[in-house]
């Protein structure tokens, strides 16, 4: 999975194209969460898929979901078959703040 450019408050869906090995791949019957350890609590939201045949997700946020700091975070990927693929975020994802 591609890296993200977050900002804390924002609502509007984050889109991605799931690839392996540089290709996008067919998530017919497939499943995202994507789990932010935030200090109290774990945020887990589950993608939307908008394009199966071509990859493309879609995560939804809330107004409070993004929350500006440096998250460990991973990806849950369940195939089609049930088998469990979890793709850890490299370092720690960055939630930038607004700027006022």
């Amino acid at each position: 999975m591609a890296a993200i450019n977050l900002t804390a408050g924002d609502t509007r869906p984050s889109r991605m194209t799931y690839k392996v090995n540089g290709r996008a791949v067919d998530i017919t019957g497939y499943q995202f969460t994507l789990k932010i350890g935030y200090d109290q609590a774990v945020l887990a939201k589950v993608a939307a898929i908008v394009d199966a045949a071509n990859g493309i997700i879609e995560f939804p946020w809330a107004p409070a979901d993004l929350v500006a700091g440096s998250w460990a975070a991973e990806v849950l990927v369940v195939d089609a078959d049930g088998k469990e693929k979890t793709h850890k975020i490299a370092g720690r994802l960055a939630i930038g703040s607004r700027m006022e």
